[in-house]
């Protein structure tokens, strides 16, 4: 069976823009995928291992963020490099390689932030001068 991952991406000439850019999809996507009770299923015990942030940081992320905090605030860079790809194009893309790495057979990238056309074309520029 194919391996499928779907990822959120945002792709800037910006870095730094790109990357905070996609905190509020990846603070949806925690607070629509995550268990609010404390007793997490294995899966979600070992993404969180596997992500590099400490179990109790993810929690105080997941509290703040179920208070109203705009993700922006919350999720620092941690987040986004465990649950995103966002960055210039050619980092994009050398991100999306790892997913290729590990194992996953078809990446879905979903195109996040106001702008997704105009990203999509960058991206898509820069993939296919590649």
């Amino acid at each position: 069976p194919a391996i499928v991952q779907y990822v959120p991406c945002v792709a800037r000439q910006d870095r730094k823009e790109a990357r905070q850019t996609v905190r509020s999809t990846v603070g949806l996507m925690l607070l629509s995928f995550w268990p609010a009770e404390d007793d997490w299923p294995p899966a979600k015990e070992k993404i969180v291992a596997e992500s590099g942030i400490p179990r109790r940081d993810f929690v105080a992320a997941l509290d703040r963020l179920r208070r109203g905090e705009a993700a922006v605030a919350v999720l620092d860079d941690r987040f986004v490099t465990a649950f995103a790809i966002a960055g210039t194009a050619e980092e994009c893309l050398a991100q999306a390689a790892r997913y290729r790495q590990v194992g996953v057979d078809e990446l879905a990238l979903t195109i996040a932030g106001p702008q997704p056309l105009i990203d999509l074309d960058y991206l898509g520029a820069a993939l296919a001068a590649v």
